[in-house]
């Protein structure tokens, strides 16, 4: 399996999609900047790689001390 392809592990490493993306701008971004377990406030980590455009977010919180999601984001 690439590591790049989209699977049912939340925490996988995967490309970022929006199809989850409903509501109004209050509940995306509670889904998108809170923890969905305890509802603590994650904290995000950024790596670049330039030679293949691409950025690695990971996202964890420190209240529950887990990582809550890894995805990746083209660069342009």
């Amino acid at each position: 399996m690439d590591r790049y392809e989209n699977t049912a592990d939340p925490t996988a490493l995967c490309f970022e999609e929006y199809k989850d993306c409903f509501g109004d701008a209050g509940e995306i971004m509670k889904k998108h900047l809170l923890c969905n377990l305890c509802g603590g406030h994650l904290h995000f980590n950024h790596m670049s790689d330039f030679k293949h455009g691409l950025v690695q977010e990971t996202a964890r919180c420190p209240d529950c001390g887990i990582r809550v999601r890894q995805r990746l984001h083209k660069l342009q």
